[in-house]
């Protein structure tokens, strides 16, 4: 059973990997080249506002 799932699970997770790298990509190469832009007190305030935007459970 788990040598037919295998292959799938693999790429599954390589798939998801690639997803999440992709993400991180976009914001490094995006918005922290944004925020890079603009004065250090707005840039912080901006990364604040983004941090307690964000939903953590």
């Amino acid at each position: 059973m788990i040598d037919r799932l295998l292959p799938s699970l693999t790429f599954l997770a390589a798939v998801s990997c690639g997803l999440a790298t992709g993400i991180f990509y976009a914001f490094s190469s995006l918005v922290m080249r944004a925020l890079a832009k603009i004065p250090p007190p707005a840039g912080i305030a901006a990364m604040q506002s983004i941090n307690v935007s964000v939903v953590n459970p």
